[in-house]
């Protein structure tokens, strides 16, 4: 097993590695109550002097669960314990901007991060850090793949995305209980994971064990094919930012005609959804969306598509313009 101090030091270059934290953070830490945010609670608590950052805490009560006013209040007195400032909330005062996909588990992805947005902009903080770890980083990939994802989506989790750092994200679950345990540090269980009734948690109670059952080396396999996939996703992305600066006028307009002539379709796919990005859209991405503008753009017979809601396609002059509907 390894010892607590070990396990520090790990987190700790992974950070450094990857530049999560600075002289200077202000840090809002994700806090379920359960044992990854726990972990990484305890260990930001222990850093803060040496990183010279300041934290808070927060913490949604989604209140899909009877004892969920439980964790919350176990979350209070641990923050208490540390002398970390806490913000509470509950799930029925959050108002979405955005529309989910259905699911329960996207439902509350996204209270959390509109609550975490939130307490972020209330204190002023620059980083949000969430609790994932190595596990969840291959759950993820592997709910990716069964649906089909893209390069970008099969690179699955990076240790920054925007404000969001997650300093355990090479850490196996194991370990983090391992350590908690060592500790004699308690924690929440949440029931509701071990039921069959989510993708994620079938994929965590049958299809990983089946993987290991196979060879014993998957997962540490499944986390190297990972990181080959972001390294080819982040050489991707340089080459689509790069012909996209060429092929873009100042205003973001976009020279089809020269988008066209690449060789590549999946490049020109990359290429058009970063001029939808850089427009500032509000869309949702898909191969479809993406397939039916550059069929437009290949069109000779219209030079006006309708997009979606409120917004239009325009082409002239060798450029493609996108302008609010009525224009």
């Amino acid at each position: 097993m390894p010892k607590p101090t070990s396990l520090i030091n790990r987190i700790k270059n992974f950070c450094n590695a990857h530049t999560l934290i600075k002289p200077g953070d202000r840090i809002v830490i994700g806090l379920s109550g359960g044992p990854d945010s726990v972990l990484l609670t305890h260990i930001l608590a222990q850093l803060r002097s040496e990183y010279q950052v300041t934290i808070f805490a927060a913490h949604l009560d989604h209140g899909w669960r009877a004892e969920s006013a439980d964790d919350a209040t176990y979350c209070l007195q641990l923050c208490k314990t540390l002398s970390i400032p806490l913000e509470i909330e509950h799930a029925r005062n959050i108002k979405l901007n955005k529309t989910t996909n259905g699911s329960k588990e996207d439902l509350g992805r996204q209270l959390r991060r509109t609550f975490f947005t939130g307490v972020q902009k209330k204190h002023k903080a620059n980083k949000i850090a969430l609790a994932h770890h190595a596990d969840d980083q291959i759950e993820t990939f592997l709910i990716r793949l069964i649906r089909g994802a893209t390069v970008s989506g099969l690179a699955a989790m990076r240790p920054q995305y925007g404000p969001y750092i997650r300093p355990l994200l090479e850490i196996p679950k194991k370990e983090i209980e391992d350590w908690l345990h060592q500790e004699q540090i308690n924690y929440c269980v949440d029931p509701t994971n071990k039921s069959d009734d989510y993708l994620r948690n079938r994929i965590r109670n049958t299809l990983i064990p089946t993987f290991s059952s196979i060879d014993t080396r998957s997962s540490t396999a499944i986390l190297k094919a990972i990181y080959q996939l972001q390294e080819a996703d982040d050489l991707l992305e340089t080459v689509t930012q790069s012909t996209y600066r060429q092929l873009a006028s100042p205003n973001n307009n976009l020279g089809y005609l020269k988008l066209l002539a690449l060789p590549s379709r999946y490049l020109q796919r990359r290429i058009v959804l970063t001029w939808l990005i850089a427009n500032q859209l509000p869309f949702q991405p898909s191969k479809k969306l993406l397939e039916e503008i550059l069929r437009f753009l290949s069109a000779t017979k219209s030079n006006h598509h309708a997009l979606f809601p409120g917004w239009s396609i325009v082409k002239a002059h060798g450029y493609a313009k996108l302008v609010p509907a009525q224009e």
